[in-house]
């Protein structure tokens, strides 16, 4: 079987269904960028890596 799903849909579909997996991807998605944003009275620092 075969879906489309976006970014978020798709990480689920692959937590939820074992075996699954991504074939592809659209041009613009290898562009895509994220942002963490904490409050600074969370004491959070920045991270060269992740997690």
């Amino acid at each position: 079987q075969m879906a489309w799903f976006g970014g978020l849909s798709g990480v689920r579909a692959r937590q939820r269904v074992e075996g699954s997996g991504a074939i592809a991807q659209g041009y613009e998605d290898q562009f895509f960028v994220t942002y963490f944003i904490a409050h600074t009275s969370t004491g959070l620092t920045e991270s060269g890596s992740f997690p």
